[in-house]
């Protein structure tokens, strides 16, 4: 015996003669199949020419019947008189149905075909599901399909049954219906071994996972056991969907549905002249392709491995249904059952496992049977769940020439299997056996998925019969289930961008939080990933994760987490981001995180801020008359030399000691000079600004610090500045920032950058207003702002520049004018009020005319800012400006040891 390859298809050529044969060890496929139909096997009526066993006899298209017999090693009486039994059966319906044409609502005529339908298949289930070898009739299975009150009947000679169990439609699955190329009727020509129909199917846009595969294929021949049929994925796995079967009946294949949820596989099925056979379940189980990525080029390979015979290909449907996310998949340990049962000689045992506590969703069935036998192939072993869908396992193998082949199955592991190569193994139907060695795994004549989707848990059966009277005898020693169950729910990935401000611009601060939870019965290794757009810019070092937070990385253009969650287990991430400066108001900047769990397909979702800041007034979160952890002066003056100079006092009301470190910023130059202040509970601190950074006019920042210099929540800080600057003589309280957690800065080689987000610090004015006097009664009045946003360290602050196009108001509250580009500065802008300044229709004498009084309203980029009164008019003094709008930014301040 010899086995050779072509197109990756598994072909067995024998180049024996018949004589030679009968001292075999080995039992082959086509031997099994050439000779089924002598042993009342219904799915191969070749007949066998002495002269050449792996050639068919031309003689065998005229006449179905045997022209040859061998018999089992000792004859089985019984057995041939229910074969007998079911022949008469046959007969009578076929006797019944002609009556029927012309008594069409007789309705006992139908009541009798019910009958003898019924008789016949209790016959053959009490065989395994055997029927006797097929003879030339016209009967057929439309004629007798439907006997009056009943769905099926499975009567010899048609469709065994009409019934598909269909997979569970679970984990979203999706389904489509691909065909082959458009050439119909493709000629099959007889031995055609080394030159095989090959049809290409193209799979494209379903998901990764596939989850169940049908095909129906249109076929005819005329002799439709010549026929040997396979399908081959696009990773290369190999199914064989029939070889040998359906005897010499014609076009049985023109409209079969291979479907692995059909009732009754193509080895057991009862063929009939020209009759379609269909749903049936495949020679080797489709669920072999389960888990692969169906998308690609399918091939299915036609061979004619007989002469005389030829046929025609016309087309083929294959449907693909896959899941949409990856299925996490539970294996369960062995299910036994160890108690030993004799086996009737003839008769038939059942023997039960209890499953509990597996999955509730089965992916993959593993049976283990230990059943010595002294003649394996007299064996009719099946397999049924707790939801009673029963799968054959085998019937009558390994059956060649009436060899008694023992304790093939006595340890075999059954289950859906295929490959690429002819080597590896296929249906129980097609092995090499030898006498005494154990088969130690196969695969069943039933496919193990059609059980796919069930519930598990339950009582499983197993059914052993021995549908023989010979004198050999066998037992069930013991029998086992090792069952996967899959969990498709996708991983629960919620993401919100906190803008907790009435208005988002350029450059303010989202907190982005993310939470990933695992809702599946086991634990597994979850991916997070985040994609930031070009106008979201990340902020490294801003990452928090309740897991594993060292697998938290955070880059300007994204975010990654991985790490193991239990089952039920949440983990919650949060980063900060920063919209990029130019990005305009009104536009939108989106988020796409993505979760994946043990490397399946991602789950996606898209989280979205709008950018449009509201033209009223908010409530405004800093202020100069409350307590906070960093306050800010936005003016002083320590010119002595020109006798100016400004008082500031710095007051402790917490209940503990707070460390503050002090910045003193060049108004113009950016320059920064520091200091570290020291209180006790309760304790203030009163200086003048010459004694800390003479000849300076700027703006101070006071942040408190720990021990190490590193930003902290204290809000027990408040502060007063008392202003002489010539002209300009008053007091204003420091613009106090509140930190609301205890996440304020991120640290970076001894630099901390500040959140001014309204989440860690309160967050920044960008638009202010405020009351003005005329010009006329009031010259010289003064606005000032600074700048809160950039880098205290490298000098680089922006902020404070007047932003777009500002409004005058008068008393009649109308807008009279508007004007631009009035407010500038870096560190520190500042302008003054004129007649002709701002710049307005007719001058700001005529908008604001004497006795009157007016209102500015103004955008900056972030900023807290004063205007100056000069005591010279009859309303004076310094006061800090109203705060319109907010937006979020960052300072960076370096972190240095406090010395008190």
């Amino acid at each position: 015996m010899t086995r050779t390859t072509h197109q990756g298809i598994r072909i067995t050529v024998f180049i024996l003669s018949l004589t030679c044969a009968v001292f075999l060890l080995a039992q082959t496929s086509h031997f099994k199949k050439i000779t089924s139909q002598f042993s009342a096997k219904p799915t191969a009526a070749k007949t066998l020419d002495a002269g050449s066993p792996a050639t068919k006899s031309p003689a065998a298209n005229s006449s179905p019947a045997a022209s040859a017999t061998f018999q089992d090693d000792e004859n089985d009486p019984a057995k041939e008189a229910k074969y007998t039994r079911m022949k008469e059966l046959r007969a009578l319906v076929e006797s019944l149905e002609a009556k029927q044409k012309d008594e069409p609502n007789n309705a006992s005529l139908e009541d009798q075909i019910a009958a003898a339908g019924k008789e016949y298949n209790e016959i053959s289930k009490s065989l395994g599901g055997d029927h006797p070898p097929q003879e030339e009739s016209s009967f057929t299975a439309a004629s007798a399909a439907t006997p009056r009150n009943a769905t099926t009947n499975s009567l010899a000679g048609r469709r065994a049954s009409t019934e598909v169990f269909p997979a569970n439609n679970i984990c979203n699955t999706a389904s489509s219906t691909f065909t082959d190329d458009p050439v119909p009727n493709v000629a099959i020509p007889n031995l055609n071994l080394l030159n095989p129909v090959i049809r290409n199917i193209n799979v494209s846009g379903m998901g990764n996972y596939l989850w169940d595969v049908d095909i129906k294929t249109f076929i005819t021949h005329t002799n439709s056991a010549d026929l040997d049929v396979y399908l081959v994925s696009p990773a290369g796995t190999i199914v064989t969907l029939t070889t040998d079967n359906g005897g010499t009946n014609d076009n049985v294949f023109n409209g079969t549905l291979f479907d692995d949820q059909a009732a009754t596989p193509v080895t057991d099925f009862g063929f009939a002249n020209n009759v379609v056979a269909t749903p049936v379940q495949p020679e080797e189980a489709m669920g072999a392709f389960i888990g692969e990525n169906p998308n690609g080029t399918w091939q299915l390979f036609i061979y004619d491995d007989a002469a005389s015979n030829t046929g025609q290909f016309d087309k083929l449907e294959l449907t693909i249904t896959t899941f949409a996310i990856a299925p996490v998949e539970v294996t369960s340990g062995a299910y036994a059952n160890n108690t030993p049962q004799a086996i009737p000689n003839p008769g038939v045992i059942s023997s039960t496992i209890n499953v509990a506590g597996a999955g509730a969703t089965i992916s993959k069935v593993v049976l283990v049977t230990n059943v010595p036998h002294q003649k394996s192939d007299d064996l009719d072993i099946t397999l049924t769940s707790p939801q009673g869908r029963t799968v054959t396992i085998t019937t009558d193998n390994p059956d060649f020439l009436g060899l008694n082949y023992n304790n093939v199955f006595a340890g075999t592991r059954w289950f859906d299997r295929a490959g690429p190569g002819f080597l590896e193994i296929g249906a129980v139907t097609d092995e090499v056996y030898f006498f005494g060695v154990l088969k130690q795994v196969a695969v069943p004549e039933g496919a193990m998925a059609a059980f796919n989707g069930q519930n598990p848990n339950g009582t499983w059966t197993l059914q052993v019969r021995d549908d023989s009277t010979n004198s050999r005898s066998g037992s069930l020693q013991n029998w086992s289930l090792i069952i996967s169950t899959i969990n498709c729910t996708a991983p629960n990935t919620v993401v919100t961008l906190a803008d907790p401000l009435v208005c988002l611009g350029p450059n303010g601060i989202v907190a982005v939080n993310a939470t990933v939870t695992n809702n599946n019965p086991v634990a597994v290794n979850a991916n997070f990933s985040a994609a930031l757009p070009p106008t979201l810019i990340g902020l490294p070092g801003t990452g928090v994760a309740s897991l594993n937070q060292p697998a938290l990385i955070v880059t300007a253009n994204g975010v990654t987490w991985n790490g193991p969650l239990q089952p039920g287990q949440t983990v919650t991430i949060t980063y900060k981001a920063q919209i990029a400066a130019g990005t305009p108001n009104g536009s939108q900047v989106c988020i796409d995180s993505q979760t994946s769990f043990d490397g399946a397909p991602p789950a996606t979702v898209r989280a979205c801020e709008t950018l449009d800041c509201p033209v009223g007034p908010v409530n405004a979160q800093v202020t100069d008359q409350k307590a906070g952890s960093v306050l800010v002066f936005p003016y002083y003056v320590s010119k002595v030399s020109e006798q100016k100079d400004t008082r500031m006092t710095i007051s402790n009301i917490g209940d503990a000691a707070a460390t503050v470190h002090l910045f003193f910023i060049d108004g113009l130059t950016c320059n920064q000079s520091d200091q570290f202040l020291c209180l006790t509970p309760n304790a203030n601190f009163s200086f003048k600004a010459s004694e800390y950074d003479p000849e300076t006019t700027g703006w101070v920042l006071a942040v408190a610090v720990d021990a190490q210099g590193r930003p902290v929540q204290y809000n027990g800080l408040i502060g007063n500045a008392f202003v002489n600057d010539g002209n300009y003589v008053d007091n204003y309280g420091a613009e106090s920032f509140r930190a609301n957690s205890p996440l304020v800065a991120t640290i970076t080689d001894n630099a901390a950058r500040l959140f001014f987000d309204g989440a860690s610090y309160d967050a920044v004015p960008n638009q202010f207003a405020v009351e003005i006097q005329s010009p006329l009664d009031a010259p010289s009045q003064r606005v000032v702002t600074t700048s809160l946003s950039g880098n205290v360290i490298t000098g680089q602050l922006t902020g404070a520049a007047q932003v777009g196009t500002a409004l005058v108001y008068n008393g009649n509250e109308k807008p009279f004018g508007s004007f631009s580009a009035w407010l500038n500065g870096n560190c520190q802008a500042s302008a003054t009020i004129t007649s002709t300044s701002p710049r307005v229709p007719n001058g700001m004498a005529q908008m604001i005319p004497t006795g009157q009084v007016g209102t500015l309203k103004f955008n900056v980029g972030a900023a807290v800012g004063l205007i100056l009164t000069p005591r010279t008019a009859a309303w004076r003094g310094i006061r800090t400006l109203h705060k319109t709008a907010l937006t979020t930014t960052t300072i960076t301040i370096p972190i240095l040891t406090p010395i008190c």
